[in-house]
């Protein structure tokens, strides 16, 4: 899966096409042509799907992206939000009790933010203030700090969601368990090789994240969100320095400069079509995107010896504990797409994406979502 930024000159597709960079994504495909070009196949989309996949010749053209830059450029205007963490540390205090601490940022939303310079706030506290109330007071602490609300606050602890949920409800904000914790995370990991062994009282201990949960059961998208077609895709890291000019109706991203990443390594991606393309990304703009995963289902051996009755799928995790089946991979190139998308995912350190349009030939994308799975949820 590779990349092909090119400028637009004499294949231009029209007079009325704006000159600017065009990036093409190529499907994912085992082998590619000596050309370049590829055979794949274009799948329908859902879980039930019953019609049979749609090929494209070999020498079809990949499929073209126009990201241009538009004199008027346009960005999705984000709102502040911020992660919150609520939890003991590996120290202990005068009465060998566990000191808690309330860890505070703000999230980075787009490509281009510094997010080492985004507002940050931290409060010890001890055994007997872990409560509501105590969170109430640090998040009051925190705004007027900031100098203004954040519009919703994201946390990861399942274990603590009752007194999360408590806390942010007393202070006016809306919260939700979230995959999209990416700087708290960072940050939390710092404070364990940095902050924490040289407080009085620390105890070199693992750090968990809390109550292991396993993946949720994914259930079935709502009928009228269903697409018609999707492909793996991919883009190398460095094509995201151009995100900020793309045109992008629903989405969300993060700065790359926040994983290890060499500017050639392949992003891969599901791609997403159709012509309810605004619907499906309004939808999914609702939710907490988490990240895209490929499942896949253990054989109940009483029910079956036939394991085409288990394929794998294509699941989408949203929240912390919701999960969606976007389409199953019946067949054995399919699966094996699948399996290449994972393991580009592992090379990206979890990075991918999932975008959403209303055909190939379309100029924007009517959602965009960076993601990366950690793998430590």
């Amino acid at each position: 899966m590779t990349i092909l930024p090119e400028r637009l000159g004499s294949h231009d597709r029209g007079p009325s096409r704006k000159r600017g960079r065009t990036i093409r994504i190529e499907p994912a495909a085992n082998n590619a042509t000596p050309n370049g070009t590829v055979e794949t196949v274009w799948n329908c989309w859902g879980s039930e799907c019953d019609r049979p996949p749609m090929t494209h010749a070999p020498t079809h053209p990949m499929i073209q992206l126009a990201l241009e830059k538009p004199s008027g450029k346009r960005y999705i205007a984000m709102a502040v939000i911020w992660e919150l963490d609520f939890y003991s540390r590996p120290i202990l205090d005068a009465d060998q009790k566990k000191v808690w601490e309330i860890l505070i940022c703000e999230s980075p939303t787009d490509s281009t933010t510094d997010w080492r310079s985004l507002f940050r706030y931290s409060e010890y506290c001890s055994n007997s203030e872990v409560n509501s109330i105590t969170l109430n007071k640090a998040l009051e602490t925190a705004i007027a700090k900031a100098g203004q609300a954040p519009s919703r606050v994201r946390f990861f602890r399942q274990a603590m969601k009752n007194m999360i949920v408590k806390g942010c409800q007393d202070t006016g904000l809306p919260c939700a368990l979230s995959h999209r914790t990416h700087a708290l995370k960072d940050w939390l990991a710092d404070r364990l090789e940095t902050v924490y062994p040289n407080e009085p009282g620390y105890q070199a201990t693992a750090q968990g994240s809390g109550v292991f949960m396993p993946p949720p059961a994914a259930q079935p998208l709502p009928d009228a969100l269903l697409g018609q077609k999707w492909a793996f895709v991919a883009l190398e890291a460095s094509a995201f320095a151009d995100l900020p000019e793309w045109s992008i109706d629903f989405g969300e991203s993060f700065p790359l400069s926040m994983v290890d990443l060499a500017p050639d390594t392949p992003i891969p991606g599901l791609l997403i079509f159709s012509q309810r393309a605004t619907a499906i990304a309004a939808w999914m703009s609702g939710l907490e995107m988490g990240f895209v995963r490929i499942e896949q289902q253990a054989k109940p051996s009483s029910l079956s010896m036939n394991r085409d009755e288990f394929p794998d799928r294509i699941v989408l995790e949203t929240g912390i504990g919701d999960a969606w089946v976007l389409s199953n991979l019946p067949t054995a190139a399919q699966k094996t797409e699948g399996q290449t998308f994972e393991a580009n995912k592992r090379s990206a350190h979890g990075v991918h994406f999932l975008a959403v349009q209303a055909n190939p030939d379309e100029e924007k994308f009517a959602g965009f979502w960076l993601m990366r799975d950690r793998g430590d949820a």
